[in-house]
Order: C-alpha cells, then sequence, then structure tokens
C-alpha cells in the first residue's frame, strides 16, 4: 500500500471516529509503527489532525471526507509538488489538477508563479506567492485566459518548469483538450517550455478529449498508481519519464529516483 492510499484511509478513519491510536493503525494497516508515526506527522502538518501521546485526535472537531475524485487530483499533486524547490519561477496552465498542485504549494518559499488561471492565481497570492497573471480572451467555462494576447504575453517570461494539464491520453499516446484555442494556447507554452511536467489523472487514459495536440517530444508525466501497468509499460518502452503516486520521500531521493529513469 502507497503513503497517500494509508493517509487517505488514516484520514476516513480519524473523521468517522475523532480519535486514533497508532498500534491500532499498524495493525490494521499492516506496517510498522514507525511507518504509521510518519504518516500522522504529515498529515498534522497539513491539519488534519493532532497528533496525542501514542495516537492522533481529530483537528479542532473538524469532520473531512474525500471522494474518490478529489483524491485522484490530490495525489497528482502531491508528486507535482516534488518538482518545486524553494526560488524556483514556474508556470502552471488551468486545469483542476493544477489547481490541486496550486494548494500543495503553500509551504514552498520565494516561488515566482505565472498562470492563465484565475483560481490558481487566486490561491498562490493567498500564500502570499508572487504571481503573474497572463492577460487575454477570457474563457468563461475554462475561467482562465488564452487567445493571441495571451500567447505573446507568455513570451515574455522565462520559467524553469512548466505544470501543464492535459484532458486527454490515447492508445497512441497523443494528446488532446478541451477546445482548439486551447490547444493553441498550450502550444504556444510548450514551445517556451525549458522542463515540462505533464498531469493527468488516469480516469482520462484511453480518451480523446475534442481537439488533437498529437505526440510531444519531451516531457514527464505525472499520473495516479492506479493506471494500468500496460500503459505503464508503453511510457517506459518510449523512454518518458513517468512518476505515479509514491511516496519519494525527501526531495534528495526523488531526485535520486528521477535521476534513473
Amino acid at each position: 500500500m502507497f503513503a497517500l492510499e494509508r493517509k487517505r484511509l488514516i484520514q476516513n478513519y480519524i473523521s468517522d471516529n475523532g480519535k486514533v491510536l497508532v498500534a491500532n493503525l499498524s495493525r490494521m494497516l499492516g506496517v510498522s509503527e514507525v511507518t504509521i508515526r510518519r504518516d500522522l506527522e504529515s498529515l498534522e502538518k497539513e491539519g488534519y489532525l493532532r497528533r496525542t501521546h501514542g495516537g492522533a485526535v481529530l483537528s479542532d472537531g473538524e469532520i473531512v471526507h474525500y471522494n474518490d475524485e478529489d483524491e485522484d487530483l490530490n495525489e497528482i499533486a502531491v508528486v507535482a509538488a516534488r518538482f518545486v524547490q524553494d526560488g524556483d519561477n514556474i508556470f502552471i496552465t488551468n486545469g483542476e489538477t493544477n489547481s490541486h498542485l496550486a494548494r500543495k504549494l503553500a509551504s514552498h518559499h520565494s516561488l515566482t508563479v505565472l498562470t492563465n488561471d484565475i483560481a490558481i492565481a487566486s490561491e498562490m497570492a493567498s500564500q502570499g506567492k508572487k504571481v503573474v497573471l497572463l492577460g487575454g480572451e477570457f474563457d468563461s467555462d475554462e475561467k482562465a485566459s488564452f487567445g493571441t494576447l495571451a500567447i505573446e504575453n507568455l513570451r515574455k517570461f522565462s520559467v524553469s518548469k512548466v505544470f501543464m494539464e492535459v484532458d486527454g491520453v490515447d492508445e497512441e499516446l497523443v494528446f488532446s483538450v478541451n477546445s482548439p484555442t486551447k490547444a493553441s494556447f498550450l502550444t504556444a507554452v510548450i514551445a517556451e517550455a525549458k522542463k515540462l511536467i505533464i498531469l493527468c489523472p488516469y480516469t482520462r487514459f484511453r480518451s480523446s478529449a475534442f481537439y488533437s495536440m498529437g505526440k510531444l517530444p519531451s516531457y514527464t508525466f505525472v499520473t495516479n498508481a492506479r493506471l494500468e501497468d500496460s500503459c505503464k509499460r508503453q511510457f517506459f518502452e518510449e523512454g518518458i519519464s513517468m512518476f505515479t503516486s509514491v511516496d519519494f520521500g525527501s526531495y534528495e531521493e526523488f531526485e535520486k529516483s528521477a535521476s534513473r529513469l
């Protein structure tokens, strides 16, 4: 069982029961008490609970439940956030998964964030981050800016990493999004990207959105651990770096893992 799956079970258990003992969790989940204490420490930092002697209690009496879709996006966001280091200049395109990523960057310092998404810009600003919101034609469905002006503005900035979300991936690893306007904008983003990190929930595999963007030449892919093994093998056979919802521990351990791919 992956760390994120354990944490989800712990979150829901403590939401239902109000408190939990380390020893009981260790028996239920089949892992060591040391591992459980690490999970509780992580959840305490995220504000879900408060650790006590031998266990934990629900934080501030708040009942927290998680649905599968939110958890899928959250899992990806946790992994994607490992790519971000303090002091980075990054671009985050619009999308639900990227909105989860934005929330996971609260503990990062001295970030400069470029985005075309109003909600992401608001989230980063609330965290005290330096934010640049691209101007352009506003799409009321996407709650983001696209078009010629957005592309022209984009080219004025230089970022070290781009986090891009897509709406579909077919059997040939062809990416697709919901509109040609969005596709044109993302194509320009890709052309400017020094390091491209694509986020996509496993539920969007083996499907195509309205507009195809074709196959992309160079990127790192982040998705859920529940992606079918045949899909994972396909990325591996094409030499594409893929990361799924695994607990990498420290950033240094993560970098070592990345260097071996």
